[in-house]
């Protein structure tokens, strides 16, 4: 009885692991990746606690090994994909979304401050395709993006008049 409530334990324990994970990659919140911690120590522990049941019975044993072993490598990957998303930025303002909010934005101040229209719709293309790529994760998005930053480029450099200015926005 005590193995079977054990057994019920870490596929209780283990069903909830997957409802945080779910939470977390919806919410982007770091609690859902905080209760996935904790519960996947509590699951361990009763890892721990099926394995002496076993005592004795090496067979038994190496199963429940085999099956931590497994539940370890996917608190792994969970663990590795919460590190990605708060380098992308789990918010607009952290990590490299907040990097990219920052310098679009100091972009728009820079070219409305020139009063150039086709700056203006040459940097709107260009965020089209940054929120088409954040929206599909579609590399072929990228590739656009870099050509129209090309593009905006050109069209920067032949809206001013010094060369220095020029270099500037370029090097941004």
């Amino acid at each position: 009885v005590e193995i079977l409530q054990l057994v019920d334990r870490i596929q209780i324990g283990f069903l909830n692991e997957r409802r945080a994970e779910k939470d977390f990659l919806l919410r982007l919140d770091m609690k859902y990746a905080q209760k996935h911690e904790a519960t996947a120590a509590k699951v361990e522990a009763d890892f721990d606690a099926l394995r002496a049941k076993y005592d004795g019975q090496p067979e038994r044993q190496a199963e429940v090994d085999a099956m931590r072993a497994a539940f370890g490598q996917y608190v792994a990957q969970f663990r590795e994909v919460v590190a990605t998303r708060q380098e992308i930025g789990l918010t607009d303002e952290e990590g490299l979304r907040g990097q990219l909010t920052r310098a679009v934005t100091e972009a728009e101040e820079m070219i409305g401050e020139l009063e150039a229209p086709a700056l203006d719709a040459a940097l709107s293309r260009m965020r089209q395709a940054e929120k088409d790529f954040m929206i599909s994760v579609d590399p072929v998005h990228i590739d656009a993006l870099y050509k129209m930053m090309e593009q905006l480029n050109a069209e920067v450099a032949a809206a001013l008049d010094d060369e220095d200015e020029v270099e500037f926005i370029n090097d941004m």
